[in-house]
This record gives C-alpha cells, structure tokens and sequence, in this order.
C-alpha cells in the first residue's frame, strides 16, 4: 500500500465518519476505485455496527485490557499516523500486542462479526454494457426471479423479493448489487433472470416518449462458476437493448460482458 493511496484511504475514512457516501468517495477516486471499495465498505460497517454509547464500566474493561495486552505499558500517543499504517507497520512485539488488544476490544463492543469475513458466497449483480440505452432517459427492468443451476442439484431460487434496477444508471463497469446469500457449494453452469416488466422512456427531441421493450420469458446465460467455502463470487449479470428493427427493442443479456471475472463499481440503489 503506497504512501499516496494511503493518504486517499485516510481522507475517505474521514470522510465517511462526517456522513459522506462511499459513492461520493469512490467518485473522487476513480482510479483507485477497485482498491478503495472493499477496505470503505469494512470501515463503513464498522462505523454502522459501533454508533452507541458504552457505558463506563465497558470503558475501563477495556481500557484495562488494552494496558493487559500491551504488558500493563500505558500506551504514549506521539504522532498522528495514518489509520492503516498504525494497524500494518508495527514490529511483531507490537503487531502481536496490538492483535490482542483489538480481539478484547471487539470482544466489549460486540462487533465480532467483521473478523469472520462475509457471510455470504454468492452476490448477483446487474450492469449494462453502453449501446443504444443512452439514449434513453431511463429504463426500468422489475425483476422477479433469479436461478441459478447446480450439476448436481439442479435450478436453486435466489431472489428473496422482486428488484428494479434503471439500466440507464449502470452503464460500463458499474453494476448495482440484486442478491447476496448462500448457495451450496460446486460448480453452477447458468443463471436465470425473469423480468416481469420493463418501464423505458426515450427522449425524443427532447420530448420524454414512452417505448415499449420485448422481454422473453427468461433470459438465460449458459456462463459456468464455482462455489467455494469461505469464498465469495460475485457475478456480473449484464442486460442490454437490442434494436432488431423500427421502433421495436429487445431487452437481452450480453455474455461477453457477464460472469464472474468481470470488474465492477458498485452503485447504490
């Protein structure tokens, strides 16, 4: 982690305890976007999981266990250094001292859950690779269903509640995030949307025109994946416009752009 990235993360940090978006980070940082969206994600979830007030008898325990950890020395705070370099560039006296002091810290605030890693292995995204939907003014895709199949146990559901996503604002690598959860584990070879309805509003002459989209019953991608203990995939679902002809429009996938190799922004919804 250089010097300059981390000086973005410490800015971000700080922005984000003010109140600031992930998003409006990730805006400011377009390069360092990739890098920068899991570590503000953790620190967002942090921050979420530890807006309370203890109360003084929790302070002093784990006051009292910080001092325990670091072999009863009163820490002596002499310069502010960045977040992440106070956590990662520590001898291994101080990296073992600070490990436990962070493990009793965490055991007072009850934010444990953070150290276990995610609790899902599956997360459906939807993007949209830009062809003619800019030329929309937004396009609504309502989707009800989401399946994906296992070799050995067949079509698994994994849409707990219909989604609507406006493909208009996903264009590129940025994607907006359906579903996570657990799926068993072994190899999947297609994934299944169906959408129930799909609301386009072309600008024409810069007068808003309701168009209506063709939507098959299923849209279906034979692109194969794994699912692994203790790893996440997260796959990329890319639905675009066709236009076969006149005013008619096809609301397809696109497998080049789909799977779960492709890079991603996330987008909130």
């Amino acid at each position: 982690m250089n010097e300059k990235f981390e000086e973005i993360l410490d800015k971000c940090i700080d922005s984000i305890n003010k109140g600031e978006s992930i998003d409006e980070c990730l805006a400011s940082h377009p390069e360092h976007a990739g890098e920068l969206l899991p570590l503000l994600k953790t620190v967002a979830s942090a921050h979420k999981a530890t807006q309370f007030t203890p109360s003084v008898e929790k302070k002093q325990a784990a006051r009292q266990q910080l001092i325990a950890a670091m072999g009863g020395v009163e820490p002596v705070y002499i310069e502010k250094r960045p977040f992440w370099a106070s956590i990662f560039g520590k001898t291994k006296v101080w990296a073992s001292a600070t490990a436990m002091a962070i493990m009793a810290l965490i055991a007072v605030f009850g934010i444990m859950p953070l150290l276990n890693g995610p609790n899902h292995n599956f997360a459906l995204l939807i993007s949209d690779d830009p062809t003619i939907v800019d030329m929309f003014e937004s396009i609504d895709v309502t989707i009800d269903q989401v399946k994906v199949y296992h070799e050995d146990e067949g079509w698994q559901n994994v849409l707990d509640a219909p989604a609507t996503v406006d493909i208009t604002q996903l264009q590129g690598n940025l994607a907006e995030q359906i579903w996570e959860g657990n799926l068993p584990t072994g190899h999947y070879t297609q994934v299944s949307v169906s959408v129930t309805t799909v609301e386009a509003v072309m600008l024409y002459e810069g007068v808003p025109v309701d168009m209506n989209i063709t939507v098959s019953e299923d849209l279906i991608l034979g692109i194969p994946f794994d699912i692994a203990d203790n790893e996440v995939t997260n796959f990329v679902y890319d639905l675009t416009l066709l236009n076969p002809g006149g005013i008619n429009y096809d609301l397809t996938p696109l497998e080049e752009e789909s799977g779960p190799d492709q890079e991603y922004v996330i987008v909130s919804p």
